[in-house]
């Protein structure tokens, strides 16, 4: 494989088809690469389901999460937990939350706002409330592992940072008057 990388580097657009076809992974809790901002509303590769709303304005979720190993797939969790809240939202019959941010409001601003945001020990892991030590499930997947384990989010301080970041609007501004 490295003899083909090696092959292929002349061309960076051949060198990043490489990385593509080998399945070449990122790594976990890893700066994610630049694009023009719209990687944050795709799928990505993990699962959520909301378990329940708990209190002041926290989320109960199931997160499930692939990754090389148990304790990567672990610290992922977390980041796709909060990635969850804001880009995918989460309904199911225990709870419905819309996502916070919509592909409409992405700006370049905005993409740089969430590259620092879920950057390696990056501001995201302040909204994560806990994690469960618990895996309630484990699969192996290739040389991979799938976890499940449960994550709580506190939406309602992550809605409140962004509205002062200028990200999101304000609820007060949505209900207002003209």
């Amino acid at each position: 494989m490295n003899r083909w990388r090696r092959l292929l580097c002349g061309t960076a657009g051949l060198l990043l088809l490489s990385g593509s076809a080998a399945g070449a992974q990122p790594k976990v809790d890893q700066k994610l690469a630049k694009t023009d901002g719209m990687r944050w509303f795709s799928g990505g590769a993990f699962e959520v389901s909301c378990d329940a709303t708990g209190v002041q304005g926290t989320q109960i979720l199931s997160i499930a999460t692939t990754a090389r190993k148990v304790d990567e797939a672990v610290r992922e969790s977390r980041r796709n937990g909060v990635r969850a809240i804001l880009f995918r939202g989460v309904t199911t019959n225990a709870c419905k939350v819309d996502p916070l941010f919509r592909p409409a409001d992405m700006t370049p601003a905005a993409d740089a706002y969430f590259d620092k945001f879920f950057a390696e020990g990056g501001q995201y892991l302040a909204y994560v409330e806990y994690v469960g030590d618990e895996i309630e499930a484990r699969t192996s997947v290739g040389k991979d592992v799938r976890i499940e384990t449960t994550v709580v989010i506190n939406v309602q301080r992550l809605r409140s940072d962004l509205e002062q970041a200028g990200l999101v609007k304000s609820m007060s501004d949505i209900f207002r008057r003209p």
